[in-house]
């Protein structure tokens, strides 16, 4: 099954750090999705009560509640009807809370629960006789603030991802189902904006027609929650936001269904007629965002006290291009083994896409934009593996994913530039992709990068096939042309500093103690020791310059060390703004 992108913090701005560590959404299946069903079918018993016999519009009933009693857990209930429904599996491995239940027409089953290599896998004792339901609890999972929690349960809220809960028969993994999911909330607050809703729409139950792989991976919440439908010919979309933010999510909303729609429209084609947006705020450090895209739906966790600056809207427009790039179209190898190979493309160049269309849109600023273009190259300029070949960074992923959107997006940057430049702005990146997209839908496969080379060498000539290998595949500096921002701007060289912790963030976090301290770095220059008592840090990441502040346990006091997080120093491209030319006119 496909998998969303974890777009990390603001971290690829004007440091170098990078998104956080995650795998893009692999390309498409030969079966095509079916489109979210506009009806409803008939409602399930609620979990753990009787079980029932399946309606005739529905295949596959997904029911979830959370409940609270000694511990906060899960309460799953999952009705499926046809054949090959003797073994069900998910991903991951779910932390079950009681022995897994299973019951058909005639009687209980027997369920064999296995879990190895980090999946699950139930596999009844015998071919069930009509409708086949399946029951068990799952423990709720503790908050990772710099992640997405798998899931969190609490009086106030609940927000939980599929694959973490839930099996489907393996039969219909990749098959078309019509499905229903359903959300208990009786648990869950007493406000009257108590409120659910999934990643196929809002609501505490949902109609969906889609794979049974992207209806395990659904995302559920629930709580005090404001909700909003965006209608129009060409798409709806619907949008829920849960918790507190310091910015009126409404306006980005309708940002990024607007944006949907240019898309839409560049491609051709939707990639569904229905998605949703989903908002979720918690205590992290403010910038410390991550946006994932699921299917039919772009998940976001923010600060309370973040803003809805350019890094967000970037990465959350990014995670919508790739409804189309990474997904409908992907360029390069796409087995397991060689698909970071791709990772330019699907990522890269989704995240140049998005960059440039909310330039053009209004939607950043001349100097968002800039700021956003400078953040990739200091990536290049200060990563160890800046100058790394494609091959050697696929071979050893860690730390690689930042380098390889940078490099791809910087890459994607300098040929829409020269595309511009020398069909007089005839054609640019966009005609490219819409060309590929077109190729990619007659086939059904992924393209080779033969296909990308033959399109960009129609205008730019054979040159480009050696600049490919040079700049992606080699490794060389992406050297950017003095208009790839447009008029506004020259190109000067910087001096860019990478942001360095000078230890391991989320292994600290977890251990509450200094873990994976960087001899020589930032935090033992400071005078931090590895393992000492660690009760909180904070990091601004909203400033190029902004301070790390941990507190020490040292002899019974709490002590704060406060230092700049500055790591390896590098040259990179950069742009300056001309001083004599208005914003109206930046658009290159």
């Amino acid at each position: 099954m496909r998998r969303g992108v974890a777009i990390g913090a603001a971290c690829l701005f004007v440091t170098g750090c990078g998104p956080s560590p995650g795998g893009p959404e692999k390309p498409p299946s030969k079966t095509p999705t079916p489109a979210l069903s506009a009806s409803a079918s008939a409602a399930a018993e609620a979990p753990g009560g009787a079980p029932h016999i399946l309606p005739e519009d529905v295949d596959l009933e997904i029911s979830v509640a959370p409940t609270f009693g000694t511990t906060a857990v899960v309460r799953v209930t999952i009705a499926a009807r046809g054949d090959g429904l003797t073994v069900w599996q998910s991903p991951k491995s779910i932390d079950f809370d009681d022995k897994p239940e299973a019951h058909d027409a005639i009687g209980p089953i027997p369920v064999t629960t296995e879990r190895a290599g980090g999946k699950t896998r139930l596999t009844l004792g015998k071919a069930p006789t009509g409708t086949v339901w399946l029951s068990y609890t799952v423990r709720g999972g503790a908050v990772e603030f710099n992640q997405p929690p798998a899931i969190l349960v609490d009086p106030d809220r609940f927000a939980a991802a599929g694959e973490a809960m839930i099996v489907v028969p393996s039969s219909m993994e990749d098959k078309p189902v019509r499905g229903v999911l359903r959300l208990g909330m009786d648990d869950i607050g007493t406000s009257d904006f108590t409120l659910a809703a999934t990643s196929f729409g809002l609501g505490a139950k949902v109609a969906a027609e889609a794979r049974g792989s992207e209806l395990r991976e659904a995302f559920f919440v629930a709580g005090f929650m404001g909700q909003g439908n965006f209608k129009a010919p060409e798409g709806n979309d619907s949008a829920a936001w849960l918790g507190f933010t310091a910015f009126d999510p409404r306006p980005g909303f309708a940002d990024m269904a607007g944006f949907r729609t240019a898309l839409r429209q560049l491609f051709g084609a939707p990639d569904s007629n229905h998605v949703t947006l989903l908002f979720l705020s918690d205590r992290r450090s403010p910038g410390d965002f991550v946006v994932t895209r699921r299917p039919r739906s772009v998940v976001t966790w923010v600060s309370e006290r973040d803003a809805w600056t350019a890094p967000l809207r970037i990465a959350v427009a990014t995670a919508v291009v790739h409804g189309w790039i990474g997904s409908r179209l992907w360029v390069g190898p796409s087995d397991a083994e060689h698909e970071a190979e791709a990772y330019w493309f699907t990522e890269g160049i989704a995240r140049h896409l998005a960059r440039d269309l909310l330039f053009r849109f209004g939607l950043i600023s001349p100097m968002e934009a800039a700021q956003e273009v400078e953040g990739l190259a200091s990536v290049l300029a200060t990563s160890p593996r800046g100058a790394e070949s494609n091959e050697a960074l696929r071979k050893d992923p860690k730390g690689a994913l930042p380098v390889l959107v940078a490099r791809g997006s910087l890459y994607g940057l300098r040929t829409d530039a020269r595309l511009r430049a020398k069909t007089t702005g005839k054609r640019s990146l966009q005609n490219v992709l819409r060309e590929l997209y077109k190729q990619a839908a007659e086939v059904k496969a992924p393209l080779p990068a033969k296909a990308w080379l033959d399109v960009i060498a129609q205008d730019l000539g054979d040159s480009e096939r050696t600049a490919f290998h040079d700049l992606i595949e080699s490794g060389k500096p992406v050297d950017l042309p003095d208009n790839a921002l447009g008029p506004c701007f020259r190109r000067v060289t910087r001096t860019y500093t990478a942001f360095d912790l000078g230890f391991d963030e989320l292994a600290t976090k977890r251990a509450g103690k200094l873990t994976g301290l960087e001899k020589g770095g930032p935090a033992e220059r400071a005078g931090l020791r590895e393992g000492e008592e660690i009760p909180r840090f904070t990091i601004d990441r909203r400033s190029a310059d902004g301070r790390v502040e941990v507190t020490v346990v040292r002899t019974d006091k709490q002590v704060v060390v406060s230092y700049r997080p500055e790591g390896k120093k590098g040259k990179g491209p950069g742009f300056e703004r001309k001083k004599d030319v208005g914003d109206d006119a930046c658009t290159p």
